[in-house]
């Protein structure tokens, strides 16, 4: 069955929690911080957050911020977070999910995508990016 990507809601946190787990094992994660840095992303007008969701789970989730940037006088687009469900990568939700930031980029007129997330080991990382044909620092040009 086909998911979609939607706004996150405060309800989605705990299943984002379990994604982050995934992301991050073997690293304590400060669950009440983190909740609390999910619901004042949620609420604020420059970040976005995001969750991918299949027969009513969330099986994916990206957040991160518009942003200007004064070097290059233009607002970019900065992911700070991009994380699958382990059993569903290498099945395109990511590359979903990064298609949706690049239509919100787009929409903010930014002009650029930036900085994936380090929660990948650089191989796993490096081979998501050349996958959808992008470099690694600079995720996407989205006037290219």
């Amino acid at each position: 069955m086909a998911g979609t990507v939607r706004n996150a809601r405060p309800e989605d946190f705990n299943e984002v929690f379990t994604l982050l787990q995934q992301l991050w094992q073997g690293r304590e994660l400060d669950k009440v911080k983190l909740q609390s840095i999910f619901n004042l992303s949620m609420e604020s007008e420059s970040e976005f957050v995001f969750c991918y969701i299949e027969n009513g789970q969330v099986v994916g989730f990206t957040a991160g911020v518009i942003q200007n940037d004064y070097c290059f006088a233009v607002p970019l687009c900065y992911v700070s977070a991009l994380v699958v469900d382990e059993k569903q990568r290498g099945g395109g939700i990511g590359a979903k999910l990064m298609d949706y930031v690049k239509n919100i980029a787009c929409e903010n007129a930014c002009g650029a995508v930036l900085n994936l997330p380090l929660g990948l080991s650089v191989n796993k990382r490096t081979h998501f990016t050349r996958n959808m044909g992008l470099r690694e620092r600079l995720i996407s040009s989205v006037y290219s």
